[in-house]
């Protein structure tokens, strides 16, 4: 009964740490297909955050950012993409994204970062 309830425990433990970890599928840069996931897009080509530019573009590098919208980065290696939540005194926006520091997080990114803003 005991390994039962020990079971039982580390599986409600495991499963609350997926939940915001790395998605089942998807690749070790995981911020693209986190997003495609929470606006549920099918297609699996959306796993990294390039892909997201060819979606509709609601505003561009420089502009105010579109609460609500994907804001797609630019970084070295690589991009990233999560959901714009807000907007920061300085006027970056506020952004929930997967594989942030390894995890689903919210974090302030810089307005310079931002190639664009768009929406599914």
């Amino acid at each position: 009964m005991r390994r039962l309830l020990y079971a039982c425990v580390f599986i409600v433990i495991a499963s609350a740490a997926h939940a915001e970890g790395r998605p089942r599928g998807c690749p070790a840069l995981w911020c693209g297909c986190w997003a495609r996931l929470q606006a549920g897009i099918k297609d699996a080509s959306f796993n990294l955050a390039k892909h997201w530019l060819v979606l509709r573009h609601v505003a561009e590098r420089g502009d105010a950012p579109v609460i609500g919208s994907w804001a797609v980065m630019g970084r070295r290696g690589g991009g990233h993409v999560g959901k714009v939540i807000g907007v920061d005194a300085n006027g970056n926006p506020i952004v929930k994204s997967g594989n942030h520091n390894r995890r689903v997080g919210v974090g302030v990114y810089p307005r310079s970062r931002i190639i664009a803003y768009v929406e599914p």
